[in-house]
């Protein structure tokens, strides 16, 4: 099985790697997700910084949209979940389940395709492969190029599909502006104090072990982003075969994700992307943001192979029981 992702941004798109406050007259800097590789700019092999959304984020939102359709039919079937198998479907599990006796194993992969395909903890080894979407300007022969600028002071080159948006997060009472009008003079002047005694403390606690944390909201910062309108591939393999219910749960998620945001900032608009999945026997499924910064799906062509794939899965959910979803009562817990 593989599946070929197209995605490109709508709105802007971040993956939050750190986040470093300001303080004094340091700015403060909120760090998107990038990585370092090696590119040949035609003037000898270089290294290339730019940002990229990673697989296995992805994965994580394929995850908990299978796990949302799970849970829904439970709910209509007025099925119990414990927080265990919550958490086996949700996030993996934890440290509870080691490996398993492989009769344990194919037991489970049978009761529930979820678990089967993204796996649980140490104890169940997923069949899905999910790498890294990197953002290409074109792909030429299948191989993708990537975005750059020039050359920088350091001898790297970096990609240009990254901005910064420089904020500042304001304290209201500080300033008394905003809905500080509703505070009393004493309740202002007590905070105006003790910010201005906290920001002593903070100073003079920079040369000691003993630092002071900084009270007051008032801070600049330099926020990163990708742009809108840049491309990422990637595409979706397996290891092993997938059932036929595993790939229809698969396909249903993907329909679940791809009308979703990706990221963080999902309150600012951020995330949105249009997609073209291509599925190896020739369906595909496109979708665009409207005007309104909504997704839809503009189309959906599915050949027969992943058509009957997913009236398997259907069926399966259909007909799902406590059995499907207790795997905690299956699974052997470390001792």
């Amino acid at each position: 099985m593989k599946i070929n992702i197209s995605m490109t941004t709508a709105t802007e798109l971040a993956q939050i790697s750190s986040s470093e406050s300001g303080t004094g007259d340091k700015i403060g800097q909120i760090k998107i997700k990038e990585q370092k590789v090696l590119v040949d700019t035609g003037d000898g092999v270089k290294t290339l910084i730019t940002p990229y959304y990673t697989g296995n984020s992805f994965r994580g939102k394929l995850r908990r949209a299978s796990t949302q359709m799970l849970l829904e039919t439970a709910i209509k079937k007025d099925i119990a979940v414990t927080a265990d198998t919550f958490h086996l479907m949700n996030a993996g599990g934890g440290p509870t389940y080691s490996r398993q006796l492989f009769k344990i194993e194919e037991k489970v992969r049978e009761l529930n395709p979820l678990i089967s395909l993204f796996g649980a903890s140490l104890a169940i080894s997923g069949k899905l492969i999910t790498p890294n979407l990197m953002p290409y300007k074109e792909i030429v022969d299948g191989q993708g190029v990537y975005y750059y600028s020039t050359n920088k002071e350091d001898g790297s080159i970096y990609s240009n599909i990254t901005a910064k948006n420089l904020f500042i997060k304001t304290d209201d009472l500080l300033d008394r502006r905003g809905n500080a009008k509703f505070m009393s003079d004493e309740a202002i002047l007590e905070w105006q104090s003790r910010a201005a005694e906290n920001a002593q403390n903070v100073a003079k606690s920079r040369n000691t072990d003993t630092k002071v944390k900084k009270e007051t909201l008032k801070t600049v910062m330099n926020q990163n982003f990708i742009i809108r309108g840049v491309d990422f591939y990637s595409s979706l393999g397996e290891i092993g075969s997938l059932t036929q219910i595993e790939k229809g749960l698969l396909y249903r998620s993907l329909e679940i994700v791809i009308l979703d945001s990706l990221g963080a900032y999902k309150s600012k608009g951020f995330g949105l992307c249009n997609y073209k999945i291509e599925f190896e026997d020739g369906s595909v499924i496109e979708t665009k943001i409207n005007e309104y910064l909504q997704a839809e799906i503009i189309k959906k062509d599915y050949k027969e192979d992943t058509a009957d794939a997913i009236a398997a899965f259907d069926k399966w959910l259909e007909n799902i029981d406590e059995n499907n979803l207790m795997i905690e009562k299956v699974l052997v817990k470390n001792k």
